[in-house]
């Protein structure tokens, strides 16, 4: 009887003791969790963070620009020239945001600089120097040097070639001012500064769009982009 005694014991014993960790346990769960939700994982905080505005409205002043001055909606493109997945955004998604948005007044569309690939800075260059010249005359150059990208390989945009290309291709602009302008830089600090303000962003790959100041997690994808767009247009 006494060994049956003691046996009882014992196992009340650990029984007791069970019940006291998982009440540790679960307290220490519970508190965890709650600093969890607290510090990060809170899915509204997540939400707030995401469409933190990353572009300020003096970003855009002095930017090629289409659309809209008073479009409810405006997207900065970083992009450069030398990148085979900006011509595509430009050959693929541009057209159909030009379509439905641009076109229709509900986007801006703004371009800046992040030439830093090869001799893409030189073709940037060039790019602000026509703008300055001709505004409409810029994006018909934008639109062709991303279009020529894959014929001429790099190194080749020199500054001979970049004026022969432009006095055969857009003959409306001046392209001894043009010539002068590179020769001088007169436009590299433009370029610089695009280029400074991409890694403020920071810009961590291009192309990269933002809309309304919000970073397009994939902006190669039309539909994503479209999405975003929506949201920003729902709020108006």
């Amino acid at each position: 009887m006494a060994k049956k005694k003691k046996s009882s014991i014992d196992v009340g014993s650990l029984t007791i003791g069970t019940i006291l960790l998982l009440i540790v346990g679960f307290g220490i769960f519970t508190l965890v969790s709650s600093l969890m939700t607290d510090e990060g994982n809170d899915p509204a905080k997540e939400k707030q963070a995401e469409v933190v505005p990353k572009i300020s409205e003096s970003d855009y002043e002095g930017q090629p620009t289409l659309g809209d001055a008073n479009a409810p909606v405006k997207i900065m493109e970083f992009g450069d020239y030398r990148c085979p997945s900006c011509k595509l955004f430009n050959d693929e998604v541009y057209p159909q945001l030009k379509k439905e948005y641009i076109d229709t007044g509900k986007v801006q569309f703004t371009f800046v600089n992040f030439q830093f690939m090869n001799d893409s800075f030189q073709a940037g260059e060039a790019g602000e120097a026509i703008f300055k010249q001709n505004p409409e005359a810029f994006w018909k150059y934008h639109h062709l040097m991303y279009a020529n990208q894959e014929n001429h390989p790099a190194g080749s945009w020199t500054h001979e070639f970049i004026i022969d290309f432009v006095k055969k291709e857009i003959p409306e602009v001046n392209v001894e001012q043009l010539s002068k302008d590179l020769k001088d830089g007169t436009y590299k600090a433009v370029v610089e500064k695009d280029n400074q303000l991409a890694r403020k962003v920071p810009v961590e790959s291009v192309p990269a769009a933002y809309v309304n100041g919000r970073f397009v997690n994939n902006s190669m994808d039309y539909e994503q982009l479209k999405k975003v767009i929506e949201e920003e247009l729902a709020k108006k």
